[in-house]
């Protein structure tokens, strides 16, 4: 290190103190010899009490834990990584990140410019851009000559944490929440030296605001629609109450998705009675052929009978847009800002059938619980996946979080989700629906709420993020009860819904087996014991009940049996119940 030059050491303090400055308060980290002066940086201060500090061995588990912090506290946490293939690791989480607009910062080590291209070990001149257009800013820094390169570091900190909360005016593509990109060039050596033992010397640090992702848009404008008979409001994921608030002022029906955080309004110690229970059963009834408007908040990507809804030609959409957010593919007016209604709804009795189909459609749901809507569980199934949920909602008390992974699992929830206690946040990754991640996303949101919470988790979404199971010991304390439900079918569940699981004209069930149900016939036990994780298997509602009343501390699995080939003919006879009792009514 030549003379006036402040070590790697030194530009990686002033980089986490820039973002303790500007409320960063979880850092998720993976070891690494090219990350070493960040290591060291995040150590001192975590001594300091001034950070929470997360260690993981793997990268991808790594960021599906930031971005569970992230999601928990609406401020960005930071996973840092090294060099290299390390990097491409973080991708899946920061597709997420950009699509579910969690903040989020990465911040990867790297050598110095210079050295990319040239064959230097564990470094690509690919890893500045890896992440392409998927990030809401990218930052490259070089650990330069000069004392004024650690206030250059501690403003990029202070800017990485602006642009990834969403702060306009901070040269972000989008002023929207989301991933930011730093990539540091370190060069030796990577670990104090004698000069850098003390920071009594650091500058003060630029601070910003919090970080808030949630925090209202300045100026935001207010819009007030016209009162009409045939509207439903539709709160897709992360819709948030304002949804609630617009259905119940103009008497509108709701229709709430698990993740959407509009069951009720804000301090209310009860569900909205304009949710409507089991609404996307009710979408292919002869009441739905009524609607004439739908209004969409959040991101509803859920079920295909709300996409089917909203590609109506004789329906009117209007979505009410965060900034930055584009909306479903037809929309014919895009809102920003506060919506209220001109007046309550001119058909107070439009409101009043959807909630008699809504208690019609509840009923069947709760014989269907056990009966498997006229399918009796095999010896192998005594419990049917709706009635796997709709224990785990009733086991839940109000200071608990739930996530729920993708496919089946949250599809079962989204039929009972409204029985929640309203102070209960559902978390899903619905930004790209993925199944991976599910677990390290839920250790995260326990750990930033400080919550009990409870996981719905198909086999496969459990197998894909394994790897999150795998808490150091130092760290395990840290881990609030974490009791992930796992729905074993043995393969992919939510194929048995779907077009290659019908007639396919020259193919059997040997090819849909093979390349769609996928068997894989896996001791989920064992995999737990290697992981040092509790694990216990539960065949009946008693044994279920027993396990759920009573979560051991940490990380732990409660498994269920189920048969997927069941799936598609209980669907089908939920939804034919469903129909003909509404044609009875009618």
């Amino acid at each position: 290190m030549s003379q006036g030059q402040a070590s790697s050491f030194a530009h990686a303090r002033a980089l986490v103190g820039g973002w303790r400055a500007s409320g960063v308060r979880h850092i998720v980290i993976c070891p690494g010899s090219r990350s070493a002066p960040v290591a060291f940086a995040v150590a001192e201060a975590e001594r300091a009490g001034l950070l929470r500090v997360h260690v993981r061995h793997d990268e991808r588990a790594a960021a599906f834990l930031a971005l569970g912090l992230g999601a928990a506290g609406g401020s960005p946490a930071v996973v840092v990584t090294t060099s290299g293939t390390a990097v491409a690791n973080l991708h899946p989480a920061v597709w997420e990140a950009w699509h579910s607009a969690v903040p989020m910062i990465l911040a990867t080590a790297n050598r110095p410019e210079h050295l990319h291209g040239t064959w230097a070990s564990q470094t690509t001149e690919h890893q500045r851009t890896v992440f392409g257009d998927a990030v809401r800013l990218r930052i490259g820094l070089e650990v330069v000559a000069g004392v004024d390169a650690c206030d250059d570091w501690a403003t990029a900190a202070a800017r990485a944490v602006a642009a990834a909360s969403g702060s306009p005016g901070c040269a972000a593509v989008v002023a929207r929440p989301g991933p930011v990109h730093l990539d540091l060039g370190f060069v030796e050596p990577l670990v104090p030296t004698g000069a850098d033992a003390s920071p009594s010397g650091a500058r003060p640090l630029p601070a910003t605001g919090s970080g808030n992702a949630s925090a209202p848009m300045p100026g935001a404008a207010t819009h007030t629609l016209p009162a009409q008979a045939a509207t439903v409001v539709v709160a897709g994921d992360g819709a948030g109450p304002q949804a609630t608030v617009l259905a119940e002022d103009a008497g509108w029906p709701l229709f709430a998705e698990p993740s959407s955080g509009a069951f009720a309004r804000p301090g209310a110690t009860k569900v909205s009675l304009n949710a409507i229970p089991a609404y996307r059963l009710l979408l292919d009834t002869p009441v739905a052929q009524h609607i004439s408007r739908v209004i969409t908040f959040g991101r509803p990507t859920l079920s295909r009978p709300v996409t089917a809804l909203l590609n109506r030609p004789d329906v009117e959409v209007i979505h009410v847009a965060r900034p930055g957010e584009a909306g479903p593919p037809r929309v014919h007016q895009r809102l920003e800002g506060r919506v209220d209604a001109s007046e309550t709804c001119v058909h107070p009795d439009w409101l009043r059938i959807w909630q008699h189909a809504g208690a019609a459609a509840e009923q069947i749901l709760d014989s269907a619980g056990s009966d498997s809507a006229g399918v009796k569980p095999s010896h192998a199934q005594q419990l049917s996946p709706l009635r796997v949920a709709e224990l785990a909602v009733q086991a839940c008390r109000a200071e608990d979080a739930m996530v729920v992974a993708a496919s089946n699992a949250v599809r079962d929830l989204d039929l009972v989700a409204h029985r929640l206690p309203p102070g209960v946040p559902v978390w899903a990754n619905r930004g790209l629906a993925g199944i991976d991640g599910t677990i390290g996303t839920a250790i995260g949101v326990a750990v930033g709420m400080r919550r009990r919470t409870r996981v719905l988790a198909g086999d496969l979404a459990f197998l894909h993020d394994v790897g999150s199971l795998s808490v150091p010991q130092m760290e395990r304390a840290a881990v609030p009860a974490v009791q992930i439900i796992v729905l074993n079918d043995d393969g992919g569940g939510i194929f048995e819904l779907l077009e290659p699981a019908g007639q396919v004209p020259g193919f059997g069930r040997d090819t849909f087996e093979r390349f769609f149900g996928t068997p894989h016939g896996n001791g989920i036990g064992a995999l737990c014991a290697g992981f040092a994780v509790p694990h216990v298997v539960v065949r009946d509602e008693d044994g279920l009940r027993a396990q759920l009343a009573r979560p051991p501390a940490g990380v732990s699995v409660v498994e269920v049996g189920l048969d997927r080939r069941f799936r598609r003919r209980q669907a089908a006879r939920l939804q034919g119940a469903v129909r003909t009792r509404l044609r009875a009514q009618a």
